[in-house]
């Protein structure tokens, strides 16, 4: 199966530390049971408050073990805000946009 998967992530100053660890926890749990690779399941990671940040894109790492360094280096914006929607359209028109698809 091939796949992309951009975790979008609220990093908003209403979410707080301890919530912005546990959602980084979720995403390392939820990717431990995937086979990541350029060539069959990508993942990136973007975070949103005021402004759209990505943290990785989808080319960035190779495998399993590079997306869970990836992730724990993520940084809590803390920002003010939480524009949802420009959000996934930044998803859409940037993370997934500018990178090459498996068809």
């Amino acid at each position: 199966m091939r796949a992309d998967m951009v975790f979008i992530t609220d990093g908003s100053a209403s979410i707080g530390t301890f919530n912005f660890e546990e959602i980084k926890k979720f995403m390392r749990q939820l990717v431990d049971g995937l086979t990541v690779s350029l060539t069959s399941f990508r993942v990136g990671a973007m975070q949103f408050a005021y402004e759209n940040r990505e943290e990785f894109g989808l080319e960035d790492n190779y495998n399993n073990a590079g997306v869970d360094a990836a992730i724990c280096a993520i940084p809590y914006m803390d920002g003010p805000g939480t524009y949802t929607g420009e959000a996934i359209m930044f998803a859409k028109d940037y993370m997934f946009g500018k990178v090459t698809t498996f068809y």
